[in-house]
């Protein structure tokens, strides 16, 4: 299984920017997420949220988007002025995305 963002951040990120077809999704069982593959047909957007890698995030972010490690369990993702900070590069970077969605840097392509 890939190494991902949290579920928390992923689904943040998927309501905000409905970027989905992730070969791993967050599917929650008795209230609890759990991270299963998708190896046929497409997953149910009602029950699954795409679990996002950290290079699925770095391809959508903008040019010039960097993730830095800032200790043993520190990372930072920075665009321009955001910067965000996590535990992990995927929560960093996911953390970034969910910024600038907010501040409309980042929007839906058609």
């Amino acid at each position: 299984m890939s190494v991902v963002a949290s579920f928390e951040n992923c689904r943040e990120l998927f309501e905000l920017s409905g970027w989905g077809w992730a070969p791993t999704y967050y599917r929650v069982f008795k209230g609890e997420p759990r991270l299963v593959e998708v190896l046929i047909g497409r997953p149910k957007k009602e029950v699954d949220t795409p679990a996002y890698e950290l290079g699925y995030l770095m391809r959508r972010l903008p040019i010039g988007s960097i993730v830095w490690s800032k200790g043993e369990d520190e990372w930072a993702a920075m665009y321009a002025e955001e910067v965000q900070q996590a535990g992990t590069p995927e929560d960093a970077a996911c953390g970034l995305a969910i910024v600038l969605w907010r501040v409309g840097i980042l929007t839906k392509r058609l």
